[in-house]
């Protein structure tokens, strides 16, 4: 497990509902614990430094040390079944099977959008020539999964979307939020929850709302990250001060997106969007980029992964937004958003429920 709080969560939920069945034990590449109570031991690799694959050389050290550790850990704990989720652990788990002899079976799991973060040559060789050596490479996402097999050549994948304790998810939308940011909702208040980075382009998540904005109107956004002074520029070049209110990173972020009429997520890359799952499961409808990979799967099964469509995209629990111009056709997306109604009902999310997709991971597991 890698540091990467969206990932660790995935991964530490599904962790806890195995435990019931299996003996699960936690291994991080850095020495720190999860944010989120497990039930288990824990190791770590202790990783104080990652070099860059332009260091190819100490880049491969470095793989290696890590799978000599690896293969040492799984020994001595004599685990059976090890499971990967990044690639800076992926890799060097399979390396402790080609170099050491590792005889656990390996199961790896993907949260990236392989056509971004996977696009290095030199890293798409070593995941080429290591990843058919696990048992199962996991993908998140039909169109994830897709391109794992197109562009990587993979044949041993298999499709399971990430795990969501439903009934967890209402329990915690009950929990009280300070009462100076529950007078900030209204019946026409708009919620994103992201990280504040470029990807995100909450930038434009801003430009969009300036666009549908009055002064009934709000918008909430939680999270931190490098891009919070660059965002709070554009609200005040914009006045925007008293509609846009950036609340910082939230532990629980569910009371707030139960309170709001709308949720809007403006990625230009997702390996999912579980930020989705999360807020339709609350009831509260969901306005997305068309990005790759997750909200079209997420917010329109019923559409192709490829299937070209007209933008903005009505859908029975959202709408979908063209990735490059949110703002396409922007009259009709406003009378669009007008029709989006609280509450939805959510019988079409048990694909998603911590029950079939636990079936998913068992099936894996033992076969």
């Amino acid at each position: 497990m890698a540091q990467g709080k969206g990932t660790e969560k995935v991964m530490v939920e599904l962790a806890n509902k195995l435990n019931s069945e299996y003996k699960i034990s936690f291994l991080s590449l850095y020495d720190y614990k999860p944010y989120i109570k497990f039930k288990g031991n824990y190791f770590t690799l202790d990783a104080k430094k990652e070099y860059p694959l332009y260091h190819f050389p100490l880049k491969i050290i470095q793989y290696i040390f890590r799978a000599f550790k690896i293969y040492q850990i799984c020994r001595k704990n004599k685990f059976d079944v090890i499971v990967g989720s990044l690639e800076e652990t992926n890799i060097p788990i399979l390396l402790s099977k080609i170099i050491f002899k590792n005889t656990c079976k390996i199961i790896l799991s993907i949260h990236v959008n392989p056509k971004i973060y996977l696009k290095n040559p030199i890293k798409k060789f070593i995941i080429r020539k290591t990843y058919p050596l696990a048992e199962t490479v996991v993908a998140v996402s039909g169109g994830q999964k897709s391109v794992l097999e197109t562009d990587f050549n993979l044949k041993n994948t298999a499709l399971i979307y990430n795990l969501f304790d439903e009934k967890e998810i209402i329990k915690k939308s009950f929990e009280i939020i300070p009462k100076d940011e529950e007078i900030l909702f209204n019946e026409n208040t708009y919620i994103t929850v992201s990280r504040l980075v470029q990807s995100k382009k909450i930038d434009k998540l801003l430009l969009l709302f300036k666009k549908i904005q009055n002064e009934n109107k709000r918008l909430i956004i939680l999270g931190d990250g490098p891009e919070k002074d660059h965002l709070l520029n554009i609200i005040k070049e914009n006045s925007m001060e008293k509609n846009v209110f950036l609340l910082g990173h939230k532990n629980n972020p569910y009371p707030y997106i139960s309170k709001a009429k709308t949720f809007i997520l403006t990625s230009e890359s997702e390996a999912f969007g579980m930020v989705l799952v999360e807020s339709l499961i609350l009831g509260t409808p969901v306005i997305s980029t068309d990005c790759e990979f997750g909200p079209r799967e997420i917010i329109a099964p019923e559409l192709d992964i490829m299937e070209k469509i007209t933008y903005p995209y009505a859908a029975k629990n959202g709408i979908l937004l063209d990735k490059e111009d949110p703002l396409k056709n922007f009259e009709q997306l406003e009378e669009l958003t007008s029709n989006l109604k609280k509450p939805l009902k959510t019988e079409h999310l048990d694909r998603f429920y911590s029950k079939n997709i636990y079936k998913s991971w068992e099936r894996i597991i033992t076969k």
